[in-house]
């Protein structure tokens, strides 16, 4: 009997142990899905950030066993958290009510939990059969305005420290004010963690967290010896603790009842379902209601729908980060268990759909058949479709067969297509090709797609603020104002990607000094490369991929100084200058970058096209073979190219008829007469040609 005693003492020890490490991060972000007011999307501005792999990396240095934990914020989710007996959680959601706890239901909209409710979800006693939990005794509030939320757990909940934050409401034009909110509070939970698991009292670690994060904000946004009272003047009274007068807490950490073993910082989130969608850590902006109406057709009942849903917009006005976005979304809440699958067919005629969709769902742990159909009416999955306007022109093979069991078997899918408008004085051939592409759209569409969901250009403010975002930072550089007031705001005209545009083409000034793009954000803007490049190897573009690099928990991802700061050692003391000078930034050999809220960015202009390599369509070819040549090669190989007056045609197959059709296909007759830009871009166009 003792011996069995002493095993289930082993086993409670153990248990102890292991829930006495482990901290929960459960945050909400829920969606309007019904209705999106105006002033809504004037305000979104969505801040990324990468949260969970820095602190884990940065806790990794420390060799201790801790099981770290992060979920969406449900009901569900909390009430497990409090269940599982953790010592320490943090708490955060994007909406805010005075009478209780904003959450996400099943369908990712917002649900509230009253006070009463939680307090029978803190306070509730245990059954005398149920093995003796251990107790919350750390709370950390991450929302900006957490103070009632933060009294109420600290009066009503009985918790013993509550850490919230009390940050200065802001904005549509405060992108800076939010950026310097949102990190502030990340900085300082990370630095918290980090000092709070050696050991150190409670008090003096928040206290030395306080100061470090202010710090960590100096050195990333704000110009030498700025004082700590002026950052809190921007972003308000900063973090507090409740509550108020002493917590006798010597360590949280390092007594004999918790100490920390040896070992790594496991993460004990749930699995993450099989997908091909990367984060990105650029800021987005506005796309409110799209981003609902999206979200609305994704979390339906399956039985209702009825076909795919078409994501359509103008080139370059940012469709392919906003399908990303909400991919990005529903991943992280595990809305289809069978996974999330990006598949960019602007290249489809080196590779069928079949083959894309399959080894797609080879590579990331699905295993597929080739009976479509017997696969499909098994699966919860989710389909994006880019470029899917590609199958228009009638030169790649419309998979048909493959698209009516998607349909049949209710599978929700996204195609996103670039919405045309084509110049009307044009020969009769060009016309001819124009309305066969129309006559292969309409058929196409309507056999498959079942509604739209129309993306407009952006409204200037947000244009302002991406400007801002990508190039200036830091206080006292070009402000929003300042963006409002440039010249070009009148030929950028709501489309994110020229914006990009007039940054490869040194165009955009401020003050006289011309505009650089942050250099850790410019791999981040080939969407469709990045994209590529995870579904052909697994793994992200080499210049994301930090190995071997160590976080600086004091530089901020979206700072100037993010490269430098990562290849510095951290300072000694809070208040140390980190030297920048001399540097070598990785990325200035870069190609050049493309938009941040699209997937495509600045064409070739006319004047680079000499003894560049072009890709041809061979119908009777295989399409896997299918190999970049110089175009006097292909003229000897195929004797379809002729050189005639200075121009080189190509034979093209557009639904059965055969044209020819000058290298600028359909790209060359887009025009809209109403927009500045194209009147800008057919200018020298027309002057290369004279």
């Amino acid at each position: 009997m003792s011996t069995i005693n002493e095993l289930i003492n082993i086993f409670n020890s153990h248990i102890h142990r292991k829930l006495s490490n482990m901290m929960v991060f459960l945050h909400a972000n829920p969606l309007c899905i019904n209705q999106t007011p105006a002033h809504v999307d004037k305000e979104a501005i969505y801040i990324p950030s990468f949260f969970k792999s820095d602190l884990i990396d940065v806790l990794n240095e420390k060799n201790v066993v801790l099981n770290l934990k992060f979920e969406v914020l449900t009901k569900q989710s909390l009430k497990q958290s409090i269940d599982s007996g953790c010592r320490m959680l943090y708490l955060s959601s994007t909406m805010i009510n005075a009478e209780g706890l904003i959450v996400e239901d099943s369908h990712c909209r917002p649900a509230l939990i009253k006070y009463e409710e939680l307090k029978e979800l803190f306070m509730k006693k245990s059954n005398k059969n149920e093995r003796k939990k251990l107790k919350i005794e750390l709370l950390i509030i991450g929302s900006r305005s957490g103070f009632k939320l933060a009294s109420w757990f600290a009066e009503e909940a009985k918790i013993p420290h509550v850490i919230y934050f009390d940050l200065n409401k802001q904005g549509e034009s405060d992108f800076k004010v939010k950026l310097y909110q949102t990190e502030y509070i990340n900085k300082f939970t990370q630095l918290f963690l980090n000092c709070l698991i050696d050991g150190t009292s409670l008090e003096d670690t928040y206290s030395a967290a306080a100061k470090d994060a202010l710090y960590a904000l100096a050195y990333s946004f704000f110009p030498p010896n700025t004082k700590d009272e002026k950052i809190l003047q921007i972003i308000g009274n900063g973090v507090a603790l409740l509550p108020t007068g002493e917590h006798r807490c010597p360590t949280f950490f390092g007594t004999e009842k918790f100490k920390l073993e040896q070992g790594k910082v496991e993460d004990i989130s749930s699995q993450r379902i099989p997908n091909t969608i990367l984060k990105s850590i650029v800021p987005f902006f506005g796309r409110s209601r799209e981003f609902s109406e999206i979200a609305k057709y994704l979390t339906q009942d399956p039985s209702q729908i009825d076909g795919f849903l078409k994501v359509e917009g103008e080139k370059g006005v940012g469709k392919t980060r906003l399908a990303l976005e909400v991919a990005w979304y529903v991943v992280q809440r595990s809305l289809f268990p069978d996974g999330v699958f990006y598949l960019p067919l602007e290249k489809i005629h080196k590779r069928n759909a079949y083959d894309l969709i399959f080894a797609a769902f080879q590579k990331f742990g699905v295993a597929m058949d080739r009976n479509y159909a017997n696969f499909f009416r098994k699966r919860r999955v989710l389909l994006i479709f880019d470029d899917f306007h590609t199958l228009y022109t009638g030169d790649v093979e419309v998979p048909h067969l493959l698209f009516s069991i998607i349909k049949r078997c209710k599978i929700p899918t996204i195609v996103i297509c670039t919405k045309q408008k084509f110049k009307e004085d044009i020969d009769r051939e060009s016309h001819l090709l124009i309305q066969q592409f129309r006559k292969n759209k309409n058929d196409i569409e309507q056999r498959y797609i079942s509604d739209t969901v129309l993306v407009p250009r952006l409204h200037e403010h947000h244009i302002a603020n991406i400007l801002t975002s990508i190039t200036s930072p830091g206080y006292e550089d070009m402000s929003y104002k300042d963006a409002l007031k440039n010249n070009l705001m009148a030929i950028i005209r709501g489309v994110p990607s020229r914006v990009v545009e007039f940054l490869n083409e040194n165009r955009i000034r401020h003050n006289l000094t011309q505009l650089k793009m942050l250099s850790y954000y410019i791999p981040f803007q080939n969407l469709n490369k990045r994209q590529r490049h995870f579904l052909k190897t697994g793994n992200d573009l080499p210049e994301l991929v930090m190995n071997g690099w160590s976080c600086n928990l004091y530089t901020s991802r979206h700072s100037i100084n993010f490269r430098e700061g990562m290849m510095c050692q951290k300072p000694e003391s809070q208040y140390e200058e980190v030297k920048t000078e001399n540097v070598q930034d990785p990325l200035k050999k870069q190609t050049s970058p493309r938009d941040l809220n699209t997937k495509s960015g600045v064409e070739n202009s006319p004047y680079q096209n000499d003894n560049k390599k072009i890709n041809l369509i061979h119908n009777d070819s295989n399409p896997m073979k299918s190999n970049s040549m110089d175009v006097d090669e292909e003229l000897r190989m195929q004797g379809e190219l002729k050189a005639k007056k200075g121009e080189t045609e190509v034979m093209m197959n557009t639904g059965g008829l055969k044209k020819r059709l000058k290298l600028e296909s359909l790209k060359r007759l887009i025009f809209d007469s109403s927009d500045p830009y194209f009147k800008n871009k057919e200018e020298p166009e027309q002057k290369e040609q004279q």
